[in-house]
């Protein structure tokens, strides 16, 4: 399916203004259609947001032979022809032509596949460890068949199939070290997965080092392994981790309200990775870098929360108290708003000092106590234990007459 012109900016727009609820709904639509060149171009605008709504994509053959390569896929608009890079509009060649050479088994990944998503991660390695396999072993001429038409240049051709061909030998070893992400991953599982890898070059090596960053808990220990395997590769980490936490910094000052508290733990996390990781030539700038991100990150904790307390706390408490009586449910959801303003804060003071969130509490007691002391419906109690939540007990008791 192609989409062109005026259809083409309508989507691009209703995917723009889509709430959370429904952009999920809408990306998996798109993955129906045949075209995945167009679905990338459709989704490009967007992938920012979907960092955060993870919806369940479809587990399709050509999205399962891509993850191995995710950390060297970048928008065609972006690719700059560097050797650890593979523009997206790559995929749909590679996967056609892996699929006609791979045949039975390519139809067997599909049909084994459907129904499921990529949320199903014991599916993913069992199918993949074998397609990855498989597919590393394929000799596949440049250039592939619709090359050309997805603007790809011939001359391209035989570097992004070498580092593709790479990334797949590796393809299982990389989405068990992907999967124990949560875990930093441990070193010695970087080192077992990445040493291999180096002997592929260093593009390779780049590559697997993004995409094992991007899933890390310790994205400073991935880069930090890899450069200790190739000294080429070393600038790439550092530029690499750079770009990793900037992007969370950006991803802390634009999340909505949903997804605040995990960007503000995130980028906390990451600076603190970066700061207690093997110290690279150039510590100083990293240094600076790290002092910078903390900073800006606690100024847009602090600015967020205070905005937060007073849209999502105060101006509702305020209407439930101008209601006969507020219900169980509606007293339930503010005190649980409460309480993630609360990890707001904590991860705010754990960015720095411009993260303290405690004058804005400070700043709201009068509109709670105003609300503890008038009639309607919320109680003395209900107000006082929003209180509690999000200054602690101390801040409660004046509000209970004590």
């Amino acid at each position: 399916m192609n989409m062109l012109g005026a259809d083409a900016r309508a989507v691009r727009a209703a995917l723009a203004g889509a709430p959370d609820a429904k952009l999920g709904r809408i990306v998996g639509m798109l993955d129906s259609l045949l075209d995945r060149k167009t679905v990338d171009e459709l989704l490009e605008p967007v992938r920012g947001r979907l960092r955060w709504l993870r919806p369940a994509r479809p587990l399709r053959f050509p999205r399962l032979l891509a993850m191995p390569l995710e950390g060297a896929l970048v928008a065609p608009n972006a690719w700059t022809r560097a050797a650890e890079e593979i523009p997206r509009s790559a995929i749909t060649p590679l996967a056609a032509a892996v699929q006609r050479q791979l045949g039975e088994l390519a139809e067997e990944v599909e049909m084994r596949g459907c129904g499921h998503t990529v949320a199903n991660t014991a599916l993913v390695g069992q199918l993949g460890a074998r397609l990855w396999r498989m597919a590393g072993a394929v000799e596949l001429a440049a250039p592939l068949p619709g090359w050309r038409e997805a603007g790809l240049p011939a001359e391209a051709a035989a570097p992004i199939l070498a580092l593709a061909g790479a990334l797949w030998r590796h393809g299982a070893a990389l989405w068990d070290a992907r999967m124990a992400g949560a875990g930093g991953p441990p070193e010695a599982l970087l080192r077992a997965t990445l040493t291999p890898l180096a002997k592929e070059g260093p593009a390779a090596l780049a590559a697997a080092m993004a995409l094992l960053m991007h899933h890390a808990e310790a994205p400073a220990r991935v880069a930090a392994v890899a450069a200790a395997l190739s000294p080429a590769v070393a600038p790439l980490a550092e530029r690499a981790l750079e770009a990793d936490l900037v992007e969370h910094g950006v991803a802390l000052r634009e999340a909505d309200m949903l997804h605040l508290v995990e960007a503000a733990a995130g980028l906390q996390r990451r600076l603190a990775d970066a700061e207690a990781a093997e110290t690279p030539a150039n510590r100083e700038a990293r240094r600076r870098l790290v002092a910078r991100l903390r900073s800006e990150g606690a100024e847009a904790c602090q600015a967020r929360f205070a905005q937060a307390l007073r849209e999502t706390v105060l101006e509702p408490a305020e209407r439930l108290a101008a209601t006969p009586r507020a219900s169980d449910a509606a007293v339930a959801a503010l005190e649980a708003t409460a309480r993630e303003l609360r990890r707001l804060a904590t991860a705010g003071r754990g960015l720095g000092e411009a993260g303290d969130c405690a004058p804005a509490v400070a700043a709201a007691m009068p509109r709670l106590r105003a609300l503890a002391a008038a009639p309607g419906g919320l109680g003395r109690v209900e107000v006082a234990r929003l209180a509690e939540i999000l200054a602690g007990p101390e801040a409660a008791l004046p509000l209970l007459g004590r």
